[in-house]
């Protein structure tokens, strides 16, 4: 069991078993993250353990949070490209 996240040292090293423990993920979910950059925090290789630093771990997780879908998708484009405000609801709502 990991202790509250937000207290630990941001150099301290996880396993993958606690990271996925705490992101309520699977390890599998984890393994297959790193098979692709930019998915999933950063790791370390130990040999041949992987491990996880809290403060990189803390860094992806708020790079990668979001108000809502709508924020997500307007931030993702630049001014040029932003669709008028009734084809992003028209979007939201499902319709082509």
């Amino acid at each position: 069991m990991i202790p509250v996240f937000s207290t630990l040292d941001p150099e301290m090293l996880l396993t993958t078993d606690q990271l996925a423990e705490y992101l309520q993920i699977s390890v599998s979910s984890l393994n297959k993250a790193r098979m692709e950059p930019g998915r999933g925090p950063r790791f370390i290789k130990v040999g041949n353990s992987v491990r996880y630093r809290v403060g990189d771990v803390r860094a992806y997780l708020d790079e990668n949070s979001r108000q809502s879908v709508r924020v997500a998708m307007v931030t993702a484009l630049s001014d040029d490209d932003l669709p008028d405000p009734e084809e992003i609801e028209a979007w939201l709502r499902g319709e082509e």
